[in-house]
């Protein structure tokens, strides 16, 4: 008999509405059970999210960004995808207490996807992130989940000019 809420070796994913995707389900998925189709998937999230929210990012280090990111989608210790009717939507990658990425659909923004997302993180034991200062929505988007800004860096992880903020739940 099988289950009507998709699981994974890791569990049983959460399933719960949202007003815009009343099928949307969350699945937990370790580095083990990625496949390269859902790399691709994922990777396509990446750019269509960054593409909306990252103007402030020149087009070159867009490119040189997205053949790193592959890599991460497939090494970051946990990672949470959010489906509807078998379309990725947007994910999120954790290690330890940190979340490391959370990338949502540009067509799903604003859905509640990427609150299901952060939620689900939380209760996961995520206490703390990064964000890109030029970044305002996402910046009020933590804010609004009670993220507090710790510390901030001028360079981003790879060195390049976009300051990040630390943000840790307040």
């Amino acid at each position: 008999m099988t289950s009507a809420t998709p699981t994974t070796s890791s569990g049983p994913a959460s399933s719960s509405p949202t007003p815009h995707f009343p099928a949307l389900t969350i699945r937990r998925l370790d580095t083990a059970e990625r496949p390269p189709e859902l790399i691709a998937q994922l990777a396509r999230v990446w750019r269509s999210s960054v593409d909306a929210t990252h103007g402030f990012v020149a087009p070159e280090d867009l490119d040189f960004f997205a053949r790193f990111v592959p890599e991460a989608f497939r090494v970051v210790p946990v990672m949470y995808v959010a489906e509807a009717e078998g379309r990725v939507l947007g994910f999120a990658g954790i290690a330890a207490d940190a979340l490391e990425m959370l990338f949502v659909d540009a067509d799903a923004r604003g859905m509640g996807v990427g609150g299901r997302l952060l939620r689900t993180a939380i209760e996961a034991g995520v206490t703390k992130t990064e964000v890109n200062e030029a970044n305002d929505q996402a910046r009020g988007f933590y804010d609004h989940f009670g993220f507090v800004v710790t510390g901030r860096n001028e360079k981003d992880g790879c060195g390049l000019p976009y300051p990040t903020l630390s943000l840790a739940l307040g």
